[in-house]
């Protein structure tokens, strides 16, 4: 076999090498481009290009598994808009099975599917009900309400001298946040909608995401940096987050791995009033 045989059969490998990887590399990055259709859609609706929303959201959907909630309420509001009845009822199906109750849909009575749908809306919640982790979710909301609660009435409040507090006690309780984290995804992973359903807010009358995003940046804002930039990639991938930016070091700045106890204490001295 010749020289310039040997490389080209040498060259072949290699290319179909990197094309395999690429391929493989973007199987599971599938919520990137959704992400970046999603992104592109809502833009397109906000301009009132509904048509061209409508097509955009189909195409994103039909990239991955599992369409994220706030993406699905967004879509069928564009559908509503486009009067695609069948894309809508499809949606509203995803969304009632993924557990947003039936008020939400109130506004879709004129639709003709809609005596039907709300006739089978007991069907719909009881898979959701069997097929989703309803302790988990329970679990992953208390988490969210409870580091919103310490960063407000807590963390933000000493900082504005409204509050005594000790070190000890801010330490405490900002642990126990990032403790409990550490401590669901050990036991069940990152929680992703596909395991929990989606987010409805009542009072919003609103399907939205989980404040997942801004529970991370609270904790790398304290201190502790709780994955690998490989493990945020993932978790982006598999659609359990949207983006890192929030909690990227050049966004957390100076306090990012500095540690909880450095942080706090820094915190601590800087607004400590007495």
């Amino acid at each position: 076999m010749s020289h310039n045989h040997i490389a080209c059969m040498k060259f072949i490998f290699l290319f179909i090498s990197l094309f395999l990887f690429t391929n493989i590399f973007a199987q599971e990055c599938g919520y990137k481009d959704y992400n970046e259709l999603v992104s592109l859609a809502n833009k397109q609706s906000k301009n009132k290009e509904y048509k061209l929303a409508n097509s955009t959201f189909k195409k994103a959907f039909s990239s991955v598994n599992f369409p994220l909630g706030q993406d699905l309420g967004n879509a069928l509001s564009v559908a509503n808009k486009t009067n695609d009845e069948s894309w809508a009822k499809e949606i509203a199906v995803k969304l009632a099975k993924g557990g947003v109750p039936i008020r939400y849909f109130t506004k879709l009575y004129k639709m003709n599917w809609y005596k039907d749908f709300k006739a089978n809306f007991k069907a719909f919640n009881l898979y959701y009900k069997s097929q989703y982790n309803q302790v988990l979710k329970n679990r992953w909301i208390a988490l969210i309400l409870k580091d919103r609660y310490f960063n407000l009435n807590r963390y933000h409040a000493h900082r504005e001298g409204k509050i005594k507090i000790t070190l000890e006690e801010l330490i405490a309780e900002a642990s126990d946040i990032s403790t409990e984290l550490k401590t669901i995804v050990e036991t069940f992973g990152f929680p992703h909608e596909k395991q929990i359903g989606y987010l409805y807010i009542q009072g919003q009358n609103r399907v939205i995401d989980y404040r997942s995003d801004v529970l991370l940046r609270h904790i790398y804002q304290r201190g502790e940096v709780l994955f690998k930039d490989t493990e945020i990639d993932n978790l982006i991938c598999s659609g359990n987050l949207r983006t890192k930016d929030v909690f990227s070091q050049k966004s957390i700045g100076f306090w990012y791995g500095l540690g909880l106890e450095t942080v706090m204490e820094k915190f601590y001295n800087r607004y400590n009033k007495n």
